[in-house]
């Protein structure tokens, strides 16, 4: 075969440009076909190489100018990179060839739409013959919310402008007085953040005007407290316009205060508070960081660079390190008043609650000392300084509800063995019997007194005494000491207390295995009748919790001491009475050992039947769970995880009523949620598991009483009732900035979940974030590639012949659709592995291979919906020509297994020697991701038979698919 020099020449510059930046078009030899110019456009642009891709398409178009088809797709590649004047350009000139060409009309109707042309997009979109479709509808949405939002605007309603100019921006994202009005709105609503967000996006519309740039950058500088972002964006300002003097007078101020603001940094770290100080705090005639931080404040809100409603979050920081100085330096005095307006600023503030502490302390108000230390161990589970300070206020708390031996000599806590001795003394003489008549005292009066007065010398002369009670334990208090080791217990309702003896005093424990063989005699006791069961079940309450800081201190141990009692003749006898005597001493018992014991037992045992399971919702078992968890978290991590871990498995297997979901408010998901951005406690756990299962299982509750809301929307007593929010979501659209740790755990579960119930519950929750306006940005960019990664692996890795692992595919694939149509992707630019995630869908669809069983009719028309996204649609989709090319997956050297030089072009149609479609589609997708934890794969995961979640009863019970709806 003699190959053409054209051809050689053209595949030595194919090969020669991966070298270089870009190609030339004086590079391209003059007698290249048209036909092979277009081509190898087509390769450069599925590549990801757009520039090389236009320098063909120009040569080619310079050649054959008349040709549409080849015009429309450098309009399409011009779309991928971003480049959508010129698209637009390109879309009219094969209008003006071809007026009735659909792919052009649909493509400028979108950029019209984008840039708030309503009437222009329409007509393009009815000429294209898209009279009905969705793109219409919300075309005609997004007009009237525009003019909703502006009406707003000027009624000063600023919540329904946010809404509705939300609504607006889905689709003219590009509109400049669009963004405008919301953030204006935004701003008026206190949402100072988020007001920034739309100057940003107005910037990447329009960059002419410096004015957004100031707004920004002083903003971001002084409201928000982000300093280098605030240089970062007045940086840009003299990039776009460095004769600015208003962007430069801003840049020298900002770069002035970041200097101190990082000396005042390093000092804190090197603990030189006395420093840090004296640059903080005036001195001299110097006005100090904070004043004048607060005048430029005040003074760009004067200006109009900072809204009237921002917050002053730069000086606000600066108060609470000011406050953290003095704490440290121990000036209490000089810290009061900025540890005062620190908590003015955030209520959370740590040393603003340790000072506040601190002064009711010394006021001797105890109480309230211990309360605010309480709160502060909520937010600073870890600070050794909250627990020292909190252990001396509850110390004091308890003595001042005691016997004050102090005061009784008249002495100061700090008093030495002289000054009490001295005391002692001088109190003897003045209530001796002999003399205390003659003062007017009764000798029935001075008898008690002198009897307070030697039982207060006995305990504060004697050192190990005096400790003791310094610690909160009187020595002369019987009650701490003789307590009783076992209080009522609620089984059978007795409230009798159980005590054990052994020769005549109380019961002690030498090991472990004394501990295991007590307990078994107690449950191996003869128990026919109730009275019996009662008896045995206190017996086993009181022993287990009496000792379980010794011996049941792990989760392990715990659940060793619930099946102890599981295996028990006890309850294989009288499985039915003793559930429900545990279930009712959940809802009555309140100490945190108990509490251990009896959420383990039933968690135990509702996962080996789900009768107990039932009987806890039925008995009302959820609302406590909720109280529960809410008063147990922070206090007892262990305790917390079990609870949740209960409220899980209960929730998952049945449906919830709605006066059991109406139990959950939004206190308890935002704790949930703020659970999940700190640090686990569980090394076990480092991604807060048990909280995260419980929010998808609420989630797909919300979901479940949405589907059936229709149908029946009455009580337990029949009466109507109001809709449920779904709280989950509402959460995540109120607050979207404060739970990424959230969302980051959620793709990693999915990367490593092995439970198909779990992956379908992720994979919903995924479906509403994406579907949701409020929601459908809330992950970073790099998180979306890594979801997106994940997805389309999980979605490769499900085998094609399992018909059982239809449904799993096909939520994944509508999760994936609502990913790529309304995350930040569809942003300009932020085209992911555009040609890749066409292969991969091309291999899904069953077109890719010969390897790959043909796909079912759902699956064929999810992926059509997913290809039919607008940034991946717009790169690929025009008339099949006689310059079509066939799908291609082209592997470069970048590909290890591949020499440099040596490409092979596989067939989408043939498939590529020894190697499955799949396989090819993985590899071309560059996925580094490898499975998580667990050695199980997807294929893995569909072999598995255990009960799904709650998908399962909901269908059972109600005959309706909860899952995402088709649109």
């Amino acid at each position: 075969m003699i190959v053409p020099f054209s051809s050689l020449a053209l595949a030595a510059i194919i090969s020669s440009a991966q070298l270089a930046l870009a190609i030339s078009p004086a590079e391209i030899p003059s007698d290249i076909p048209v036909a092979q110019l277009i081509k190898t456009a087509n390769i450069e642009l599925a590549k990801g190489n757009g520039q090389d891709a236009l320098t063909y398409f120009d040569v080619a178009i310079t050649r054959d100018p008349q040709n549409y088809l080849t015009l429309f797709k450098r309009g399409a590649a011009y779309l991928s990179l971003g480049k959508s004047p010129q698209a637009r350009k390109d879309f009219e000139k094969v209008l003006a060839m071809k007026p009735d060409f659909e792919g052009a009309l649909i493509q400028r109707a979108r950029l019209r739409a984008r840039g708030g042309e309503w009437e222009e997009a329409e007509k393009d979109f009815l000429a294209a013959g898209k009279t009905d479709s969705q793109e219409v509808q919300e075309l005609i949405e997004a007009q009237g919310a525009a003019m909703l939002a502006a009406d707003a605007a000027e009624k000063g309603d600023w919540e329904e402008c946010v809404q509705q100019a939300g609504i607006a921006i889905m689709v003219a994202g590009a509109l400049a007085d669009l963004r405008k009005t919301r953030s204006r709105c935004r701003f008026e609503q206190g949402q100072v953040a988020e007001g920034v967000s739309d100057l940003m996006h107005l910037l990447q519309i329009s960059s002419g005007d410096p004015e957004p740039y100031l707004q920004i950058s002083a903003m971001k500088f002084y409201a928000l407290g982000e300093a280098a972002e605030g240089l970062t964006q007045i940086r840009k300002c003299l990039q776009s316009d460095p004769d600015s003097k208003a962007c430069r007078k801003l840049m020298k101020r900002e770069k002035q205060l970041d200097k101190s603001l990082k000396k005042v940094t390093q000092l804190m770290e090197k603990r030189q508070f006395v420093g840090a100080t004296k640059l903080l705090v005036k001195t001299g005639e110097e006005p100090g960081l904070l004043q004048e931080v607060k005048d430029d404040f005040e003074h760009y809100t004067a200006e109009g660079l900072v809204h009237k409603k921002s917050p002053p979050g730069l000086y606000a920081r600066l108060v609470d390190t000011t406050c953290q100085a003095y704490w440290e330096m121990n000036n209490l005095k000089k810290a009061r008043p900025y540890c005062e307006e620190a908590l003015q600023h955030n209520p959370t503030s740590l040393f603003g609650l340790l000072s506040k502490g601190k002064q009711q302390l010394e006021a001797d108000d105890f109480e309230a000392a211990v309360n605010t230390l309480n709160e502060a161990e909520e937010y600073y589970p870890e600070s050794r300084k909250v627990q020292n300070l909190l252990q001396e206020a509850s110390t004091l708390l308890k003595r001042s509800k005691q016997k004050d031996y102090y005061k009784v000599l008249g002495v100061g806590r700090d008093a030495d063995e002289r000054d009490i001795k001295k005391a002692f003394r001088k109190l003897t003489l003045k209530f001796h019997p002999d003399k205390a008549a003659a003062q007017g005292i009764t000798p029935e009066d001075a008898q008690k007194k002198m009897s307070a007065i030697n039982e207060a010398y006995e305990v504060l002369s004697d050192r190990e005494l005096k400790a003791r009670f310094d610690r909160g334990d009187d020595p002369n208090d019987q009650s701490q000491q003789q307590g009783h080791p076992f209080q009522g217990s609620p089984f059978g309702g007795h409230g009798g207390s159980f005590h054990f003896q052994q020769g005549g005093g109380s019961f002690h424990l030498d090991s472990p295995e004394q501990f295991w063989l007590e307990l078994e005699d107690i449950l191996s006791a003869p128990c026919q009748t109730h009275e019996a069961i009662d008896n045995a079940l206190r017996s086993y309450l009181a022993f287990t919790t009496n000792f379980k800081g010794e011996y049941l201190q792990s989760d392990y141990d715990i659940a060793k001491c619930s099946y102890k009692l599981l295996e028990s003749a006890i309850f294989t006898g009288h499985k039915g009475y003793v559930r429900r005597q545990v279930v009712y001493a959940l809802l009555q018992e309140d100490d945190a050992a108990s509490l251990h014991l009896i959420a383990a037992i039933l968690l135990h045992d509702g996962r080996s039947s789900e009768e107990t399971l039932h009987m806890m919702q039925t008995e009302g078992i959820f609302p406590r769970l909720v109280e529960l968890i809410t008063q147990w978290d922070s206090k007892d991590d262990q305790l917390h995880r079990l609870l949740l871990d209960c409220m899980y498995e209960m929730s998952r297997i049945q449906r919830l009523t709605w006066e059991d979901l109406s139990a959950v408010n939004d206190s308890f998901v935002l704790s949930l949620f703020a659970i999940t951005e700190s640090l686990s406690s569980d090394v076990s756990d480092p991604y807060h598991y048990p909280v995260i299962r419980v929010l998808l299982v609420l989630n797909e509750q919300y979901m479940v009483q949405a589907a059936v809301a229709s149908v029946a929307r009455t009580d337990s007593s029949g009466r109507p009732v109001p809709a449920l929010t779904n709280r989950v979501i509402k959460a995540l659209s109120t607050h979207l900035s404060s739970w990424k740790t959230f969302g980051e755990n959620l793709i990693l579960l999915l990367n490593r979940e092995s439970e198909t119930s779990l992956q379908l519950l992720i994979l919903k929750l995924l479906y509403l974030i994406f579907s949701n306006n409020s929601t459908s940005e809330y992950f970073y960019t790099n998180d979306l590639h890594v979801l997106t990664d994940v997805i389309l692996r999980n979605l490769l890795d499900l085998p094609s012949e399992d018909d059982n692992m239809q449904a799993l595919r096909h939520t994944y694939l509508r999760v994936l659709h609502m990913l790529l149509a309304n995350s930040q992707f569809r942003l300009e630019g932020q085209d992911y592995k555009a040609p890749e995630i066409r292969q991969v869908l091309l291999v899904l669809s069953g077109e890719g291979g010969v390897h790959f069983a043909p796909a079912d009719p759902t699956t064929i028309r999810l992926v059509n919906r997913c290809r039919e996204v607008a940034w991946l649609k717009e790169q690929v989709e025009s008339p099949s020509t006689e310059n079509d090319l066939s799908p291609t997956i082209t592997l470069s050297a970048v590909d290890g297994n591949i020499p440099n030089g040596n490409h092979r072009r596989i067939d989408s149609k043939r498939g590529a020697e020894g190697e499955g479609s799949k396989e090819i589609a993985r590899r071309t997708l560059g996925m580094h991701l490898q499975d998580g934890g667990s050695a199980l794969s997807v294929a893995a995961v569909a072999e598995h038979t255990e009960k799904p979640g709650i998908i399962t009863p909901s269908r059972a019970h109600d005959g309706d698919d909860i899952g995402p709806k088709e649109r």
